[in-house]
């Protein structure tokens, strides 16, 4: 059994670092 909220979580966890991800890139885009 596994538990919906803890993959929500998890899930939302790796949507925000994907996201942090693409904003630093477009910072070193736009430095550049």
């Amino acid at each position: 059994m596994t538990n919906p909220t803890i993959l929500e979580e998890l899930l939302k966890l790796a949507a925000t670092a994907n996201s942090l991800a693409e904003f630093k890139q477009s910072l070193a885009k736009i430095n550049i």
